[in-house]
C-alpha cells in the first residue's frame, strides 16, 4: 500500500492552469449575423428547427452558475 502511494505522490503533474479560458463570442456571432442558408451549412437543420429542439430539451440542458464558472446556455450546448 506504501510503494502505491508513493507511486502515486512522484507521478503527479504540476498545474497552472486546468481550463483554458475560451469565448462565446462566435456563438453570438452566429445567432445574429448567419443568414438561413449559413444556418443550415453549419448545423445542418433550419435556425427554426434548431430552436424548436433546444426548447423542447431545455428543462434537461440548463445549468447553474457556479463560483468557478458560468454555465453553458442550452442553446449553445445543443449546437
Amino acid at each position: 500500500m506504501f510503494i502505491f502511494a508513493s507511486m502515486l505522490a512522484c507521478n503527479s503533474i504540476e498545474r497552472r492552469c486546468w481550463v483554458l479560458p475560451c469565448s462565446d463570442r462566435w456563438f453570438q456571432i452566429v445567432e445574429t449575423a448567419f443568414t438561413d442558408k449559413e444556418w443550415y451549412d453549419n448545423f445542418r437543420v433550419s435556425k427554426a428547427t434548431f430552436q424548436f429542439i433546444v426548447s423542447e430539451i431545455e428543462a434537461e440542458t440548463v445549468r447553474k452558475n457556479t463560483a468557478m464558472h458560468k454555465a453553458v446556455s442550452p442553446s449553445k450546448r445543443t449546437a
